[in-house]
């Protein structure tokens, strides 16, 4: 009877003892029940509490989209039960959007939704599209250029095969006194005719820039063609314009606008 007591009390004592041990040790790490139900189907594990839950994948259903879970996946500190949402195909891609964005955990596939655990991958940044019609521009100018440095060539060409005569021809010749002239003539200077400055185009022609003066013997009409094609037909900014007005007045002077 002794032993059977001694036995009883050893064993309280020992039970105490892990029971002792083992409350602290649970409330040091304190556990969560999470439960997921997707089309009706259930799947729950334990989880530390506060932590962040991996949903698993869910299954497709026909002629319906998966949307995301109703309750976020962050943070869980108590017992959640997490419901898939589905909105069936046919309230349009707008609708089913919408209830995506509206939802604390989104989906990102057709089965799954983001990793809470998984780091962010850093964001992409994408160089600003050139505009078509920027594009077209600068690739005419480049024509152009290449077209005005065409001609300078050949026109150098053409000067040097001149021959000396033609060259002579082309010098305007020195003014020579008349023989018959009075000598009251003779002692009279000649009277200084001096050309008229070329007005910068934008002084005759309304709306054109300051930068946009005559060059190559283009006139102020023909500097406002030249601005008004390339601004409106080219779809050019002025900033273009300016950087190849003096190439784009050479290949007007000699074509046109052709060749553009």
């Amino acid at each position: 009877m002794k032993n059977t007591i001694k036995k009883l009390i050893a064993g309280i004592l020992t039970a105490a003892c892990v029971l002792s041990v083992s409350v602290p040790a649970m409330a040091d790490d304190p556990q969560v029940f999470v439960n997921f139900i997707c089309n009706g189907n259930n799947s729950g594990m334990y989880v530390p509490a506060g932590s962040n839950v991996t949903a698993p994948a869910v299954p497709l259903i026909g002629g319906h989209t998966f949307c995301g879970f109703d309750k976020s996946l962050r943070n869980v500190t108590t017992n959640t039960t997490f419901t898939a949402i589905y909105l069936p195909d046919s309230v349009g891609e707008e609708a089913i959007k919408a209830k995506k964005a509206s939802l604390p955990t989104p989906a990102i596939t057709a089965t799954t939704v983001a990793d809470p655990n998984a780091s962010a991958p850093a964001p992409v940044v994408q160089a600003a599209p050139v505009a078509a019609s920027n594009t077209a521009a600068l690739a005419s100018l480049a024509q152009a250029q290449q077209a005005a440095a065409q001609i300078a060539a050949q026109k150098a060409a053409a000067d040097a095969a001149k021959p000396a005569e033609a060259q002579a021809a082309q010098t305007p010749a020195a003014q020579t006194q008349p023989a018959a002239q009075t000598p009251a003539a003779q002692t009279q200077p000649a009277a200084q005719v001096q050309a008229a400055p070329v007005a910068p185009a934008s002084a005759v022609v309304t709306g054109l820039p300051s930068w946009a003066v005559s060059l190559h013997g283009v006139s102020a009409s023909g500097c406002a063609e030249v601005y008004k094609y390339w601004k409106t037909v080219k779809n050019a900014d002025d900033a273009t314009i300016q950087g190849n007005w003096d190439a784009l007045l050479f290949h007007y002077s000699g074509h046109g606008t052709q060749g553009w």
